[in-house]
């Protein structure tokens, strides 16, 4: 059972993979963040929004972006907002600002 269940894996294998290159990413990091810093981004395509909070250093990840364009807006606790419009995601690839 466990020779069967191990085949099926490396069988299964490239296709995860190509499964997980088929979105994108968006990583950075706030300079100065003021408190928490909240990060999201709006997919201009669906409307579809994904989101983040950015740690202590001020870095911040969005994973697993279905490829295409996004609207990605960061807010401090006192409202002031920093927005990037039009951020094309491609499969595959990590945007870094």
């Amino acid at each position: 059972m466990r020779i069967g269940s191990l085949l099926l894996l490396l069988a299964l294998s490239p296709l995860l993979q190509a499964a997980r290159n088929d979105s994108g990413a968006v990583t950075g990091r706030v300079a100065n963040p003021e408190g928490v810093v909240r990060i999201v981004a709006t997919s201009l395509n669906t409307g579809e929004q994904f989101s983040s909070v950015a740690n202590d250093a001020g870095q911040f990840s969005l994973t697993s972006l279905p490829p295409g364009s996004y609207r990605v807006v960061m807010r401090n606790e006192k409202g002031t907002a920093f927005t990037r419009r039009s951020l094309k995601v491609r499969a595959g690839e990590t945007l870094r600002f």
